[in-house]
């Protein structure tokens, strides 16, 4: 005669084979910590796509507020003073170039200032 206990410990491993084929898992204070590792993280490119984002729209809030505050004629003069000098401040007016979203800002501020640069 076979122990009622053995056929029960029996079915639960059968029962929870069964659920780990299926795709679901177990996890115990051992295992907690290394599924949290292996898990995928695609929640990480959302960041960092939102990071990026802010960061250009801050650099071209930037510009379009010098540009509307100083003009567009001293805006490209110190652009091509900047252009002239060391790499980083070369590398700085090609980040401060007026681009097509830039100047869009630019003059829909300076219209809502009176400003008509």
């Amino acid at each position: 005669m076979q122990d009622p206990q053995y056929r029960d410990f029996q079915n639960r491993l059968q029962r929870v084979a069964e659920m780990h084929r299926s795709g679901r898992a177990f996890e115990t204070a051992d295992t907690s910590r290394m599924a949290a590792l292996r898990r995928p993280r695609h929640a990480l490119n959302l960041p960092l796509w939102r990071s990026l984002g802010v960061m250009a729209a801050t650099v071209t809030l930037v510009k379009v507020g010098i540009l509307v505050q100083i003009g567009a004629p001293a805006y490209a003069e110190r652009l091509a003073l900047a252009e002239s000098r060391t790499p980083v401040e070369r590398a700085a007016a090609a980040v401060m170039q007026i681009d097509p979203a830039t100047g869009w800002v630019a003059r829909g501020v300076s219209a809502l200032l009176g400003r008509g640069r």
